[in-house]
């Protein structure tokens, strides 16, 4: 019994590998910058990677305000993709971020919102590309914003290992990721 079910949890992987390989979704891993419609938050540091654990892309990141210091942050997985309209829906929670001033830091605030991101994909993801967010927390949202995702140089990986890190960014180092990566900053 034990044999049927790792030989099933092995086939499961196998296929799930192959339609990420074959999907094309593979090219859009990696790191983002990101430019947004919300006048608060207006800038964003995300990632796009596969998860071998729950077997489902996630896309996490941090969102910055104009002074390039925490905002918001979200934790999403891939929902599904629909191939025909190259658009890619994932789903989960997000939250505020604002300074407190006792801890010298940028910690969550108010209680847990729930995002779904829209992502339009291009067929080449070396370009930037733009998509959509629905904010479903209610009586705070603004409502659907636009967001534009570019890719971000290799050179910054480090940076983009996981939410925490991202955090730890000084807003100098936000600035300049943001900026090589093509981001409008005025």
């Amino acid at each position: 019994m034990i044999l049927v079910g790792v030989v099933e949890g092995y086939l499961r992987r196998t296929a799930t590998q192959r339609e990420r390989n074959q999907s094309g979704l593979k090219k859009f891993e990696g790191a983002w910058a990101q430019s947004s419609s919300i006048a608060a938050r207006p800038y964003s540091l995300s990632v796009i990677r596969f998860s071998d654990a729950n077997q489902r892309w996630e896309y996490f990141g941090v969102g910055f305000n104009k002074d390039f210091e925490p905002a918001a942050e979200w934790q999403t997985l891939s929902l599904f993709y629909d191939k025909p309209r190259r658009e890619w829906f994932f789903g989960g929670p997000a939250w505020l971020r604002s300074f407190d001033d006792t801890m010298k830091k940028f910690p969550r605030t108010g209680g847990q919102g729930s995002v779904t991101p829209i992502l339009q994909l291009p067929s080449n993801p070396s370009v930037p590309f733009e998509g959509i967010v629905a904010d479903f927390d209610i009586g705070q949202s603004p409502g659907p914003f636009r967001i534009t995702l570019f890719p971000v140089d290799a050179k910054h990986k480090r940076a983009f290992s996981d939410v925490p890190t991202l955090l730890k960014l000084e807003s100098d180092e936000v600035r300049q990721i943001l900026s090589g990566s093509g981001v409008d900053i005025p």
